[in-house]
């Protein structure tokens, strides 16, 4: 996220002319903002015929796709309910490549991508483009779980965070921050308490450990609230399960909601990469998830 509040930011949508491309669009109607905090560019990447392998009629194909797929994407641009946008149709040997060479090429604040198809609705599936890009993009994700679209959320109500503790988190509460000034709305610190492991999930034994831990983080989250700009609503809540799904499942959660979380240490400097609990907690989120560059 930008860290300059007056400039417009811009947002790249990835979209297909079907149902993930309207959960796309979608979410980012909801994340526009009203009146509009960024402009939207709706991106259709096409594979790029190469001539040394087709001969002549190369170019002649890629125009022809390249018009088909700009007049699918006016068809759905009433459904952007005005907000500000432009169309484009980007030319490249995987949609994954395309959408992070268009993305970068134009300083994009965030790219906005729709789940894979036949997941469980309302969850966000991990296909083979948001599998590559959730390990390279430049700038932040924002991953609509499936059948966002028919949510009708119509605007953003309140940001959550995922809060551990570790030094990764710093970032990811920055950028909650600085969503919920934007857009003017509430923040939730959330620390979610399960086993990583599943040999760990759902034993009795284990529980007083996680009464521990959930005691501090609970300390913990109250001290970050305390810490954070004056005027920003904050509310805290640990949300703990016996695996993931059961932790995920514990707050609210709003129709007009996201949830930010944090890249992994791991991965380069300046790019996301989604770590294994992030990963776990992408998969089984009800809301979008925004996912920020590591630093």
């Amino acid at each position: 996220m930008a860290d300059n509040e007056q400039r417009r930011l811009r947002y790249i949508v990835g979209y297909l002319p079907d149902d993930r491309g309207l959960d796309a669009l979608a979410l980012a109607r909801l994340l526009s903002g009203e009146p509009p905090v960024a402009d939207l560019v709706v991106c259709t990447v096409v594979p790029q015929t190469s001539a040394a392998a087709t001969g002549p009629g190369a170019s002649g194909y890629n125009r022809l796709i390249t018009d088909r797929v700009a007049a699918a994407q006016q068809e759905v641009s009433t459904y952007l309910a005005g907000a500000p946008a432009e169309y484009v149709v980007h030319l490249s040997s995987s949609a994954a490549r395309g959408l992070l060479e268009f993305a970068d090429r134009n300083a994009a604040d965030l790219l906005i991508v729709g789940s894979a198809r036949y997941g469980v609705m309302g969850r966000y599936v991990v296909g083979s483009v948001g599998g590559a890009l959730q390990h390279a993009s430049g700038s932040a994700l924002a991953f609509a779980p499936e059948g966002f679209a028919a949510t009708e959320a119509d605007h953003l109500e309140r940001v959550s965070c995922g809060y551990s503790g570790s030094e990764d988190d710093v970032a990811d509460l920055h950028t909650a921050v600085e969503l919920c000034q934007r857009y003017d709305v509430p923040l939730r610190l959330i620390t979610f308490v399960f086993p990583e492991y599943p040999m760990f999930q759902n034993r009795v034994d284990d529980r007083p450990a996680r009464d521990r831990e959930a005691a501090r983080a609970a300390e913990q989250l109250r001290a970050v609230a305390a810490s954070l700009p004056d005027g920003l609503q904050v509310q805290t809540l640990v949300a703990r399960g016996g695996n993931v799904a059961q932790a995920m499942a514990q707050p609210d959660w709003k129709r007009g909601e996201v949830l930010v979380l944090a890249s992994a240490r791991l991965g380069p400097v300046a790019r996301v990469f989604l770590g294994s609990t992030s990963g776990k907690l992408l998969r089984v989120c009800p809301v979008p998830v925004i996912v920020g560059p590591r630093g």
